[in-house]
């Protein structure tokens, strides 16, 4: 909802914080003002349809009338509407536009809708030379625009026409409304700011404070921090008016700053709703800091308190006034939402950019892997944010099947960023905490975690099977904290990208590193476009964690003018570089402090993704020197001619097996100096399929030898058992149930023969058990080459509901 939709009702008065009575205004004022306002609604709006009216007869005469044969495939191109750039991507099939696809916009919705019919009419002529919807003639137009620049070079004739715009008569017009708006706001609804908590004499306690207050849309929340005593900065938090009314809005807290105090601060002309809402907001959150009111009445103090942390709960309910004793508990024991602690909200608004490109990574669910995303702005705004395509060489990182659900978060990132980063991210904050702790299987210790960041509202949890295997734990309580989230007004994102929030999150993760990297190419002329560290595999021995020179743990920076730098862990504190236990959070100030599991990077107080896995090892010099083999339980049998690296063999071997062993199964094991023996992989059947296979050790094994290594090895098994087959390249999918039956099995499978001939026309599929309900299917693929050498392949199909992949 924005401000030119009809208001519903407004509450016109003072609200006391310590002190004071709430009176009522009249229902004769609240008529009028209703009145006015829907007046002014209903003229904002016949406004816009006579600026897209007008424009009608400025539609260009010239559009191309393009009949002939144009290029087959997919083609992209932007136009300009009336709220910012359409981008479409535009199908031609055998010389003819089949569908046009618009990829994102910024268009008011109700012209959108109208101004899309324009589709229709240029795929049924096979041409832009259409005539532009009435009463969306901007949209259309922009439409329009974007197919031609999509198909100019590809067959369409006259590829120079321009389409008029009218910035100038919708700027006017919109000028118009809002002065009259705020106007009739002053003139009907004064608010009075007066009652308004007052600092002066009193002492405020350091520390940060949570306040809400009332805008246009709904509520506003602030973070205010007190420091030495002195209101030191304010954020807005969230909110729900149109960004360029909050943006003016914020002026008041550059007076409150100036001021030290919300008494007597006048609110912005042009966005009097969203600065009284901050005002409201700052003045809730100072009242908490405030220390010992003198102005509370005695008849409202609860005298007969014995738990000390319940007294200071009351002390700090600053309008107690109007609250009856029972109100008064139910405020000791319901810890609200602003009071959440360890989320630091992003607040980009003020960051100074340069006009450019800017590229940024975040990790979606696959934490080893990353998104890119390529961010061009203009003027301080995001103009568009290019999704990477590739997936092998990891511009984008997470699974294919959810990308397009998850690109459903852009229209919100182009709306509003910051709300958007910060709706997401504490989202997954707070699902995080939520969920280290359910994972323990204490229903109590879950919903004291949830308290922390829900209030009461964890109460919920209570009904959470914590039982149940880890997916369907977590898929439980993403499904009470999007209902809160819901019940704050902040759960329409997430309702947008559902059945792929992962994907989403980590886009505006890549989009929110982007405006990171533009802010520090303003102020150094380059950014950080990549971190990665220079060992694969780092693996770390216990005795090298005293040495902090090691170089094992050196990463090289990738920077957006194509120069890089390698830094050694010595020099990291020096450099601004942290590195972070991705399971605690907790920055590594020590190598002793090192155990294996997953790190990341954190460089000026900002995360780089994708995460590396540190094995922590204990040393020894018992020495892997032999190898062993056992057929059906038989006796073991030594492996010659073994492969060393130094005192131990490697980990990859070739087996010699003869014909004769085919059907029996295979055990192996390796040896050490001291004679120990360690088993791998449970066995295995030989058969002419078998040519290369990993065997694993035990993970106690790897950490009781550090020889093993990270205790896989691969072997390669050769002689006549081996018989060269055509190679079938397909991959496990996962799938949402209600995408079942769009479902290509054949998608992305492909078959080669051992001469490297494409076979992939003769793939059949042997069998498909994939149905709309969720499970695990196996597709199996069969192809034969010309030799008539068969080769089969199994897949598993994932199929899962939305909540439980989400």
């Amino acid at each position: 909802m924005n401000k030119r939709k009809i208001i519903i009702s407004v509450l016109i008065g003072s609200i006391v914080v310590i002190g004071g009575s709430l009176y009522a205004n009249t229902l004769s004022k609240n008529k009028d003002y209703k009145t006015n306002n829907t007046q002014i609604t209903k003229k904002h709006n016949e406004n816009q349809e006579a600026t897209q009216k007008l424009n009608e007869s400025k539609e260009d005469k010239n559009l191309i009338n393009n009949n002939e044969k144009l290029e087959d495939g997919e083609f992209f191109g932007e136009g300009r509407g009336y709220a910012g750039l359409i981008k479409v991507k535009v199908t031609v099939k055998n010389g003819s536009i089949s569908r046009i696809g618009v990829l994102s916009h910024s268009e008011t919705p109700s012209f959108y809708e109208k101004g899309k019919n324009i589709l229709e009419r240029i795929i049924n002529k096979n041409s832009v030379d259409v005539d532009s919807v009435s009463g969306a003639t901007l949209t259309s137009n922009g439409i329009k625009e974007a197919v031609r620049n999509a198909l100019k070079d590809h067959g369409l004739k006259n590829k120079d026409i321009k389409i008029e715009k009218s910035s100038n008569i919708k700027d006017k017009n919109q000028k118009v409304i809002e002065n009259k708006n705020e106007k009739i706001i002053n003139n009907k609804n004064k608010f009075s700011l007066n009652n308004i908590v007052k600092t002066e004499g009193k002492t405020l306690k350091d520390g940060e404070y949570y306040g809400i207050g009332k805008g246009f849309n709904g509520s506003i929340k602030v973070r205010t921090i007190i420091k030495n005593g002195k209101i030191n900065d304010v954020q807005v938090l969230s909110y729900n008016d149109d960004l360029d009314y909050i943006n003016k809005a914020k002026k008041v807290i550059t007076n409150i700053l100036g001021r030290q105090n919300t008494y007597n601060v006048d609110n912005v002309s042009g966005a009097t709703y969203s600065s009284k809402g901050i005002l409201e907001a700052i003045n809730q959150s100072i009242s908490k800091a405030i220390v010992n009111p003198s102005n509370i009445k005695k008849s409202y103090i609860v005298k007969d308190i014995k738990d000390k942390k319940d007294k200071k709960a009351i002390n700090n309910v600053k309008d107690i006034k109007d609250k009856t004793i029972n109100q008064v508990n139910r405020d000791v024991n319901n810890k609200k939402q602003e009071d959440i602690k360890g989320y630091k909200p992003v607040n980009t608004s003020n960051f100074n950019i340069n006009d450019g490109e800017y590229s940024g990574r975040g990790v979606g669910f696959y934490t080893n892997r990353s998104i890119l995303s390529r961010v061009i702005f203009k003027d301080n705004a995001i103009k568009e944010i290019i999704l990477a395509e590739g997936y092998d060489n990891n511009d984008y990182g997470d699974d294919r099947n959810f990308k397009e659900t998850a690109k459903g978060v852009l229209r919100y990132l182009y709306k509003d960023r910051d709300k958007t980063i910060n709706d997401l991210m504490e989202y997954e904050f707070i699902k995080n905490n939520i969920l280290n702790v359910a994972y323990e299987k204490d229903i109590d210790k879950c919903i004291t975690e949830g308290k922390k960041y829900l209030g009461n509202y964890a109460e919920k949890l209570k009904n959470i099977d914590l039982t149940a295997f880890k997916g369907h734990i977590e898929s439980q309580i993403k499904k009470v904290i999007k209902e809160y989230f819901k019940q704050d007004n902040r759960g329409e994102v997430l309702d947008a990208v559902s059945g792929a929030t992962y994907s989403a999150i980590g886009i505006t993760k890549s989009v929110n590193a982007a405006i990171h990297n533009a802010k520090e190419a303003f102020q150094s002329k380059k950014y950080i476009k990549n971190v990665n560290m220079i060992l694969e595999k780092v693996i770390l021995y216990k005795d090298e964690l005293n040495n902090e020179q090691t170089e094992k743990l050196s990463i090289r920076i990738e920077y957006s003018d194509n120069t890089n730098e390698v830094v050694k862990y010595k020099d990291f504190k020096k450099k601004g570089i942290k590195l972070i236990n991705a399971k605690t959070k907790e920055e590594i100030l020590s190598l002793k402090d090192l155990y294996s599991g997953e790190y990341f990077i954190n460089i000026k107080d900002f995360q780089y993704p994708r995460t590396f896995y540190i094995e922590v090892l204990e040393k020894t010099k018992d020495d892997i020197i032999g190898m062993e083999y056992s057929l059906d339980d038989g006796m073991w049998i030594p492996v010659g001619n073994l492969d060393k690296d130094g005192e131990s063999i490697k980990t990859a071997q070739t087996f010699n097996i003869d014909r004769n062993n085919l059907g029996k199964r295979l055990k192996i094991r390796v040896k050490t100096r001291d004679g120990r023996s360690y088993y791998l992989t449970d066995s295995v059947l030989l058969n002419k399929e078998l040519k290369i296979k990993s065997f694993e050790a035990k993970r106690e094994d790897v950490r009781e030898n550090s020889n093993l290594g990270w205790g896989y090895y691969k072997i390669t098994f050769v002689n006549k058992i081996i018989e060269v087959e055509p190679r079938i390249e397909a991959n496990n999918r996962s799938i949402l149930t209600w995408k079942v039956k769009q479902f290509d099995p054949m998608f992305n499978v492909k078959a080669i023969s051992a001469n490297g001939h494409d076979l992939t026309s003769k793939i059949k599929i042997t069998k498909n058990t994939l149905k709309d309900i969720p499970g695990t299917y196996e597709i199996e693929y069969s192809v034969t080459d010309n030799k008539g050498i068969n080769s089969t392949k199994s897949i598993n199909v994932y199929v899962v509901n939305e909540e439980d992949d989400d």
